[in-house]
C-alpha cells in the first residue's frame, strides 16, 4: 500500500508515500490530485497487488469520505 497526499496534507504516520516504481510496477510515472481545492483527507490510497497468474494490477482508493457527507465526492486523479 502507498499513500499520495492533496496538496498541503502531510503524510499519515506508519504511512509510506507513493514513489515511481513502487509495488514493482514499471508502467505508472505518475499519480497527482488535479483537485484544486485542498481539503483534509482528500488523499488516495494504492494498493498493489498479483492475481493467481502473477498478473500485477493496482486499485486506487479515494479517502475523501466520511460520516454525514456525500455518497460521491470525486476527486481528479
Amino acid at each position: 500500500m502507498r499513500y499520495v497526499t492533496h496538496q498541503g496534507n502531510t503524510l499519515p504516520d506508519h504511512a509510506t508515500a507513493w514513489q515511481q516504481s513502487a509495488g514493482g510496477d514499471q508502467f505508472i510515472k505518475a499519480i497527482i490530485i488535479e483537485d484544486a481545492e485542498p481539503a483534509e483527507w482528500k488523499d488516495v490510497l494504492v494498493g498493489y497487488f498479483r492475481d493467481d497468474d502473477g498478473q500485477l494490477y493496482f486499485m486506487l482508493t479515494n479517502l475523501w469520505h466520511g460520516k454525514g457527507k456525500a455518497q460521491q465526492r470525486p476527486i481528479g486523479i
